[in-house]
Protein backbone atom coordinates (compact mmCIF):
# COMPACT_ATOMS: atom_id res chain seq x y z
CA UNK A 1 0.00 0.00 0.00
CA UNK A 2 2.72 2.48 0.96
CA UNK A 3 4.58 2.05 -2.33
CA UNK A 4 1.42 3.20 -4.18
CA UNK A 5 0.98 6.11 -1.82
CA UNK A 6 4.50 7.56 -2.03
CA UNK A 7 4.16 8.84 -5.61
CA UNK A 8 1.29 11.05 -4.40
CA UNK A 9 3.64 12.52 -1.79
CA UNK A 10 6.38 13.02 -4.37
CA UNK A 11 4.00 14.68 -6.85
CA UNK A 12 2.27 17.06 -4.45
CA UNK A 13 5.04 17.66 -1.87
CA UNK A 14 2.59 18.50 0.94
CA UNK A 15 3.85 20.67 3.77
CA UNK A 16 1.72 18.85 6.36
CA UNK A 17 -0.29 15.58 6.33
CA UNK A 18 -3.19 14.37 8.46
CA UNK A 19 -3.91 10.64 8.82
CA UNK A 20 -7.63 10.72 9.63
CA UNK A 21 -8.90 7.72 11.59
CA UNK A 22 -5.33 6.55 12.03
CA UNK A 23 -6.22 3.45 14.07
CA UNK A 24 -3.00 1.43 14.23
CA UNK A 25 -1.05 4.16 12.47
CA UNK A 26 -1.19 3.00 8.85
CA UNK A 27 -0.31 4.75 6.62
CA UNK A 28 0.73 7.69 8.83
CA UNK A 29 3.56 6.05 10.78
CA UNK A 30 5.18 4.29 7.79
CA UNK A 31 4.91 7.55 5.86
CA UNK A 32 6.60 9.45 8.69
CA UNK A 33 9.40 6.87 8.73
CA UNK A 34 10.00 7.09 4.98
CA UNK A 35 9.66 10.90 4.73
CA UNK A 36 11.30 12.09 7.98
CA UNK A 37 10.99 15.82 7.26
CA UNK A 38 7.21 15.68 6.68
CA UNK A 39 5.05 16.77 9.64
CA UNK A 40 2.34 14.13 10.14
CA UNK A 41 -0.66 14.31 12.46
CA UNK A 42 -2.35 11.05 13.46
CA UNK A 43 -6.01 11.57 14.43
CA UNK A 44 -8.30 8.96 15.93
CA UNK A 45 -11.51 9.13 17.97
CA UNK A 46 -10.59 6.15 20.17
CA UNK A 47 -8.44 7.10 23.15
CA UNK A 48 -6.82 3.67 23.57
CA UNK A 49 -5.70 3.78 19.93
CA UNK A 50 -4.15 7.23 20.31
CA UNK A 51 -2.42 6.10 23.51
CA UNK A 52 -0.89 3.18 21.57
CA UNK A 53 0.07 5.52 18.73
CA UNK A 54 1.79 7.85 21.19
CA UNK A 55 3.83 4.93 22.54
CA UNK A 56 4.82 3.83 19.03
CA UNK A 57 5.76 7.35 17.95
CA UNK A 58 7.87 7.80 21.09
CA UNK A 59 9.54 4.38 20.77
CA UNK A 60 10.45 4.96 17.12
CA UNK A 61 11.58 8.53 17.82
CA UNK A 62 9.28 10.26 15.35
CA UNK A 63 9.56 13.82 16.64
CA UNK A 64 7.75 15.22 13.59
CA UNK A 65 4.59 13.20 14.34
CA UNK A 66 1.74 14.60 16.41
CA UNK A 67 -0.96 12.31 17.81
CA UNK A 68 -4.39 13.82 18.43
CA UNK A 69 -7.43 12.25 20.06
CA UNK A 70 -10.87 13.52 19.05
CA UNK A 71 -13.75 13.32 16.64
CA UNK A 72 -13.19 14.66 13.14
CA UNK A 73 -16.59 16.37 13.17
CA UNK A 74 -15.50 18.48 16.15
CA UNK A 75 -11.80 19.04 15.51
CA UNK A 76 -12.45 20.22 11.95
CA UNK A 77 -14.12 23.31 13.45
CA UNK A 78 -11.10 24.25 15.58
CA UNK A 79 -8.97 27.01 13.97
CA UNK A 80 -5.68 25.10 14.33
CA UNK A 81 -7.12 22.23 12.24
CA UNK A 82 -9.75 23.87 10.02
CA UNK A 83 -8.55 23.58 6.41
CA UNK A 84 -4.89 23.59 7.51
CA UNK A 85 -3.49 20.41 5.92
CA UNK A 86 -1.97 20.18 2.45
CA UNK A 87 -2.96 16.50 2.36
CA UNK A 88 -5.32 14.24 4.27
CA UNK A 89 -5.19 10.47 4.00
CA UNK A 90 -7.86 8.08 5.29
CA UNK A 91 -8.58 4.37 5.09
CA UNK A 92 -11.28 2.26 6.71
CA UNK A 93 -13.04 5.27 8.24
CA UNK A 94 -16.51 5.59 6.71
CA UNK A 95 -18.56 5.32 3.54
CA UNK A 96 -17.22 7.66 0.87
CA UNK A 97 -19.91 10.39 1.04
CA UNK A 98 -19.47 10.56 4.82
CA UNK A 99 -15.69 10.46 4.60
CA UNK A 100 -15.64 13.34 2.13
CA UNK A 101 -17.50 15.51 4.63
CA UNK A 102 -14.97 14.64 7.33
CA UNK A 103 -11.80 15.20 5.27
CA UNK A 104 -13.02 18.45 3.72
CA UNK A 105 -12.87 20.13 7.12
CA UNK A 106 -9.11 19.53 7.29
CA UNK A 107 -7.87 19.90 3.69
CA UNK A 108 -6.68 23.38 2.74
CA UNK A 109 -7.98 24.87 -0.50
CA UNK A 110 -5.62 23.58 -3.17
CA UNK A 111 -4.73 20.55 -1.03
CA UNK A 112 -5.60 16.93 -1.64
CA UNK A 113 -7.37 14.02 0.06
CA UNK A 114 -6.24 10.45 -0.64
CA UNK A 115 -8.85 7.89 0.32
CA UNK A 116 -8.27 4.13 0.36
CA UNK A 117 -11.30 2.25 -0.95
CA UNK A 118 -12.28 -0.98 -2.70
CA UNK A 119 -13.98 -1.16 -6.09
CA UNK A 120 -17.02 -2.64 -4.36
CA UNK A 121 -17.35 0.37 -2.08
CA UNK A 122 -17.24 2.75 -5.03
CA UNK A 123 -19.84 0.80 -6.99
CA UNK A 124 -22.30 1.05 -4.11
CA UNK A 125 -21.86 4.73 -3.51
CA UNK A 126 -22.34 7.88 -5.49
CA UNK A 127 -20.17 10.48 -3.84
CA UNK A 128 -20.29 13.15 -6.54
CA UNK A 129 -22.93 15.22 -4.73
CA UNK A 130 -21.05 15.05 -1.41
CA UNK A 131 -17.81 16.05 -3.13
CA UNK A 132 -19.42 19.11 -4.72
CA UNK A 133 -21.07 20.11 -1.43
CA UNK A 134 -17.68 19.92 0.29
CA UNK A 135 -15.69 21.86 -2.31
CA UNK A 136 -13.86 18.76 -3.55
CA UNK A 137 -13.32 17.38 -7.03
CA UNK A 138 -12.10 13.89 -7.87
CA UNK A 139 -8.76 14.10 -9.66
CA UNK A 140 -7.74 10.47 -10.02
CA UNK A 141 -7.72 6.85 -8.96
CA UNK A 142 -4.73 4.56 -8.47
CA UNK A 143 -5.12 0.82 -8.24
CA UNK A 144 -2.94 -1.37 -6.07
CA UNK A 145 -2.98 -5.00 -5.03
CA UNK A 146 -2.27 -6.21 -1.52
CA UNK A 147 -0.21 -9.41 -1.19
CA UNK A 148 -2.44 -12.47 -1.13
CA UNK A 149 -5.48 -10.66 -2.55
CA UNK A 150 -6.90 -10.93 -6.05
CA UNK A 151 -9.21 -7.89 -6.06
CA UNK A 152 -7.41 -4.58 -6.59
CA UNK A 153 -7.98 -1.68 -4.24
CA UNK A 154 -7.98 2.03 -4.98
CA UNK A 155 -6.60 5.28 -3.73
CA UNK A 156 -9.19 7.86 -4.78
CA UNK A 157 -7.75 11.38 -4.93
CA UNK A 158 -9.67 14.62 -4.46
CA UNK A 159 -8.52 18.23 -4.68
CA UNK A 160 -10.06 20.95 -2.52
CA UNK A 161 -11.27 23.66 -4.88
CA UNK A 162 -13.37 25.80 -2.53
CA UNK A 163 -13.62 26.51 1.20
CA UNK A 164 -15.97 24.31 3.19
CA UNK A 165 -19.25 25.85 4.35
CA UNK A 166 -19.07 26.91 8.01
CA UNK A 167 -21.75 24.41 9.07
CA UNK A 168 -19.78 21.43 7.73
CA UNK A 169 -18.82 18.93 8.85
CA UNK A 170 -22.00 18.42 10.79
CA UNK A 171 -21.98 17.24 14.41
CA UNK A 172 -21.19 13.68 15.52
CA UNK A 173 -23.39 11.04 13.89
CA UNK A 174 -25.23 13.40 11.54
CA UNK A 175 -23.20 12.61 8.41
CA UNK A 176 -23.73 8.86 8.88
CA UNK A 177 -27.48 9.28 9.40
CA UNK A 178 -28.01 11.65 6.47
CA UNK A 179 -25.08 11.65 4.03
CA UNK A 180 -24.83 14.67 1.75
Amino acid sequence: MLFRFLPLIDESRPARVLDLGSGGGVPGIPLACVVPDLPVTLLDATRRKTAALERIVHAVGLEHVNVRWGRAEELAHQPEYRERFAAVVARAVAALPVLLEYVAGFVAVGGEAWLFKTHGELKREDAAHAARACGLEEIGRREYLLPGESEPRLIVSYRKIAPLAAELPRGPGRAEKRPL
